[in-house]
């Protein structure tokens, strides 16, 4: 009978610290102990900030889940987001399998996946160090030009008149863009190597936080397979192999340069004698910028062919004005400003596709209040920058695509406005904002001026609906035709 009770107290002590840790917690779907909300939620990643926007009626500002072992809240509130978003307290990030054993060295290393002092050296040195190889300034322009005019130019001759499949097709050039002033290196988009890694690494993207939410799934191999664990690890060890070679090329060549050549060197050179600069750290930005240098503006110029095929009134009248102000010359960050239709469209293309729909996470640094619920250390908060895209009291029809919400009433000027935030906000906002707008904007004029993008007659109509929601949220491989202009 020994063992009855020794459970009999387990339970009590496990229903006991469910309570505890359930008061004042914000509100949600109902919660249970061990298992927390898993009843609730439809799917992790990306899809449970989708899912909390259909609960804002019930929740309209913030929404607690308990994921596994983790407390998650989502924030549905913009001016509590801003609150988040600005605050030291909720900087932090999670420190788990994934960020801290397969993706880091027993620690999070680089810049995205950081906190504290290291975040905020790494991030200040990453910045400082690509503005002197030309990020967010002219210095990019050419190359993001050049980037997007083999691509265009590979896409006009072997695709004029054939239906194309969608599918992650702008990643690599994207990629290369940053790869280029980091490594002094590029890709072929076409390289199947690479191919074969952006499509694992979306699978990353999908599978975030899965193995921090369910630490039992790491176990066995039937549950590793399942969120691609083995995959997982095989991606991280690619590209830590792969960044330890480049660097290994770089230090070689180090003393026999005049001058750094590219961030790397830089970052070599600060290294000597400072024990704040580690290779570890470098691999890490490394890891950061491959990993978010491709997958958000990629995904987002795949969705401005889904709604370029969706609204040929609206890509008509894009490509009449990029016409009538650039002609068939390259455009540069200069023009923004004359093709104002043309970019209130890209702009309506991101609140509609909402491909951050919360950005990554802002962990409790320390117990606290936030709208007078408790936020103990170590919860994720996300803010929900879906519902901010949706809500209908702010944009009045939400739903329906519309670029000129975003113009003036002559249309001469697009507008800004507070809540449209597509690269988040705050102290932990997107470090490459500059160099994704330039990305977007450049890669979107010479599509439309080298390309139609039409509904394909042999296919499925493109459904924005359908769509792989995880750190990012990318629509499902669809068809096009593409026509040579």
């Amino acid at each position: 009978m020994l063992w009855l009770f020794v459970l009999a107290i387990a339970v009590v002590v496990i229903c006991v610290r469910h309570l505890l840790e359930s008061w004042n917690f914000p509100p949600g779907p109902p919660r249970f102990p061990v298992i927390g909300s898993l009843l609730s939620i439809e799917k992790y990643g990306s899809h449970l900030i989708l899912q909390a926007t259909k609960l804002i009626p019930q929740y309209p500002k913030m929404v607690g889940f308990f994921a596994g072992r983790m407390r998650v809240v989502i924030i549905n509130d913009f001016d509590l987001a801003k609150k988040v978003a600005f605050s030291d307290t909720f900087s932090g990030r999670l420190i788990g399998m994934y960020t801290e054993t397969m993706r880091g060295y027993n620690r999070n290393i680089g810049v995205i996946s950081t906190q504290g002092q290291i975040w905020r050296h790494n991030r200040r040195f990453s910045l400082s160090t690509l503005k002197e190889f030309g990020f967010g300034n002219k210095g990019m322009w050419s190359i993001i030009a050049e980037e997007a005019a083999i691509i265009v130019t590979d896409l006009k001759t072997k695709w004029d008149g054939q239906d194309f499949v969608v599918n992650q097709t702008f990643n690599i050039s994207v990629l290369n863009i940053l790869w280029k002033i980091v490594s002094g290196k590029r890709y072929h988009p076409d390289d199947p190597e690479m191919k074969e890694l952006m499509r694992v690494l979306a699978l990353v993207f999908k599978s975030a936080y899965i193995e921090e939410v369910f630490p039992i799934l790491q176990y066995t191999k039937f549950t590793q397979e399942w969120y691609g664990h083995s995959q997982k690890q095989l991606l991280t060890q690619t590209f830590k192999s792969m960044f330890e070679q480049v660097i290994r090329e770089h230090e070689q060549k180090l003393h026999t340069k005049e001058s750094p050549r590219d961030f790397i060197d830089v970052y070599l050179e600060a290294k000597k004698g400072n024990d704040l600069f580690t290779k570890e750290d470098l691999i890490g930005i490394c890891m950061d910028f491959f990993e978010a240098g491709g997958e958000t503006v990629g995904s987002t110029l795949s969705w401005v062919l889904l709604y370029m095929a969706l609204h040929p009134e609206v890509q008509k009248k894009c490509r009449q004005e990029i016409f009538n102000c650039l002609g068939v010359r390259e455009p540069t960050m200069n023009d923004r400003g004359t093709v104002p239709y043309t970019e209130a469209t890209i702009m309506e293309i991101q609140r509609c596709s909402s491909v951050a729909p919360s950005g990554l996470e802002h962990k409790a640094l320390e117990d606290t209040e936030l709208d007078g619920y408790t936020i103990k250390k170590d919860t994720l908060l996300f803010y929900n920058i879906n519902s901010f895209f949706l809500d209908r009291d702010y944009w009045g029809d939400p739903e329906n695509f519309r670029p000129e919400r975003f113009l003036n009433d002559d249309g001469s000027k697009t507008l800004k406005y507070e809540r449209f935030i597509p690269f988040g906000f705050g102290k932990r906002v997107c470090m490459g904002e500059s160099l994704a707008k330039a990305e977007l904007f450049i890669f979107t004029i010479m599509i439309l001026q080298n390309l139609r993008i039409k509904i394909s007659a042999n296919h499925a109509k493109p459904d924005p609906g359908q769509y792989e929601a995880g750190i990012t949220r990318s629509p499902l491989p669809f068809h096009v035709t593409l026509e040579a202009i």
